[in-house]
């Protein structure tokens, strides 16, 4: 019955039931989702959460689901996918309007094509808009905030705007960390630069990326900076380089990537986090903070 219902809103080609959630996430990892559903447009994205809510079935909004780790049970509820919801515009003075399902390379293309510098910090990340915005994701000492001017959002059926200082962005938070909103739009204000110059930095960007991670599976960094101190310095520190669960390691090449080298499960994973975190406990008297979500 809930399945027909979903196939009314977003169509049945948007609609996969039993879906792998190892093929959704850049982790590789993760059971069934009992619902996974793609709405293109965000009044379908809405209907799904209020059909949820009245028959009392939980529901996950993902983008590309590149800092989330889905446990090995699976789903028992809707993941909602924003990627169909993709667009970008131009708008006058350097401004860009992306909605929240595009992906941060599809948003730095648009800005090399119209010869926007500011965003070329995010060469790499493999995170849509609102996945960047709930997580205020950062590279290369730049983050989302310092780029953004405002966010369109959808709550307790009222669509909002609200500016860059209203938003409550701080090192990977935002107010929608923990509030029950669907982000829609975003946005961004940059600068007029020449094509030559903000290909060059992205150059550089590319390659102090591809010195510093691993190439394994990952969901980026696995813990928040401890402090003053990188969690990846620290795990380093302690030796834990290398240590291996099952199909998880701790990347030789960054300590703050736990990666799945082969045929990992969410427990091994959550092993290796154990293991760093009692470890550093135990050695530094600090506790490492996860940046990943685990998805139950």
């Amino acid at each position: 019955m809930l399945a027909k219902k979903l196939s009314n809103i977003v169509g049945e080609k948007n609609l996969i039931l039993d879906a792998p959630l190892k093929d959704i996430c850049t982790y590789g990892i993760g059971g069934k989702a009992k619902y996974l559903v793609y709405p293109t447009n965000f009044q379908d994205c809405f209907d799904v959460v209020k059909l949820a809510e009245l028959n009392d079935v939980k529901y996950k909004i993902v983008g590309n689901a590149s800092n989330l780790l889905f446990v090995d049970d699976g789903f028992d509820g809707i993941i909602i996918g924003t990627k169909k919801i993709n667009e970008c515009i131009i708008l006058p003075d350097n401004k860009i309007l992306a909605s929240a399902g595009t992906m941060l390379s599809k948003l730095l293309a648009v800005s090399i094509e119209n010869e926007l510098s500011g965003l070329e910090f995010l060469f790499g990340i493999p995170a849509t808009v609102g996945g960047a915005i709930l997580n205020n994701s950062g590279a290369n000492g730049n983050e989302i905030k310092n780029v953004l001017l405002s966010v369109t959002y959808y709550e307790n059926g009222e669509i909002k705007t609200e500016s860059v200082d209203q938003l409550d962005l701080s090192y990977r938070h935002s107010k929608f960390t923990k509030k029950n909103a669907i982000i829609m739009f975003a946005e961004f204000k940059l600068k007029k630069g020449k094509k030559q110059d903000i290909l060059q930095t992205i150059s550089d960007f590319k390659n102090k990326r591809q010195n510093s991670q691993p190439t394994q599976k990952s969901a980026g960094c696995v813990f928040k900076k401890c402090g003053d101190y990188p969690a990846g310095l620290l795990i380093d520190k302690a030796g834990l380089k290398g240590t291996t669960v099952g199909g998880a390691r701790i990347s030789e090449v960054h300590a703050n990537f736990f990666v799945n080298f082969g045929n990992a499960s969410s427990n091994d994973i959550l092993q290796l986090i154990e293991i760093a975190k009692k470890e550093i406990k135990e050695k530094y008297n600090k506790d490492l903070q996860l940046e990943i979500e685990v998805v139950k």
